[in-house]
C-alpha cells in the first residue's frame, strides 16, 4: 500500500501485507516529526508489531528504511543527479515487488527497488528509469542492518 493522510490512517487498519510511506506521511501517521534513525526504526517496528508483513519508508536522498520478519535495514542509494521525482515511490515499490516475486530476500528487494528510483530520479519528467542504470545502481547501493 502506497498512500497518504487518511487514506494510510485507514488502509493499515486492513493489515496489508505491505506499506511504503516516505517520511513525512510516516511523521503525518504517528503524529510528530521523525527526524532522527532511531524515531523512524521505532515506527517501522510498531507498523511490523501491528500486523503489517513489510514496511519501507523513503527518505527521499537519504535512503529507505525497510523492516520485515526477517530484517531491518538502512538503505543508502548512490550519489546521482536527480532531474525529477515524479514516481520515483512509485518506482522503488515496482522494484520491491520483482524482488519478492524473484525470490529475492528484503534486502536485495529494497536494493533493487532503491535502484529503480534512482535510475528513474536521473531522467525527465515521469520517464521510467533505463534498465542498464538499475543494474548499475544496485550494485552501488549500501546495506546496513539495523538489528
Amino acid at each position: 500500500m502506497d498512500a497518504s493522510g487518511s487514506a494510510l490512517r485507514e488502509g493499515i487498519k486492513a493489515k496489508p501485507y505491505a506499506v511504503k510511506p516516505n517520511l513525512a506521511e510516516l511523521s503525518e501517521l504517528i503524529g510528530r516529526e521523525l527526524t532522527q534513525e532511531e524515531d523512524i526504526r521505532k515506527a517501522v517496528k510498531d507498523l511490523l508489531d501491528s500486523g503489517i508483513r513489510e514496511v519501507m519508508v523513503s527518505m527521499g536522498k537519504n535512503g529507505v528504511m525497510a523492516g520485515g520478519k526477517s530484517a531491518l535495514v538502512a538503505v543508502t542509494p548512490p550519489a546521482i543527479k536527480t532531474n525529477s521525482t515524479v514516481g520515483a515511490g512509485d518506482a522503488l515499490v515496482a522494484g520491491f515487488i520483482v524482488g519478492r516475486v524473484r525470490g529475492l530476500a528484503l534486502e536485495d528487494s529494497v536494493r533493487l527497488g532503491t535502484a529503480a528510483a534512482a535510475a528513474s530520479v536521473t531522467q525527465p519528467g515521469t520517464q521510467a528509469g533505463l534498465s542498464s542504470e538499475v543494474e548499475k545502481f544496485f550494485r552501488q547501493i549500501k546495506i546496513r542492518g539495523l538489528e
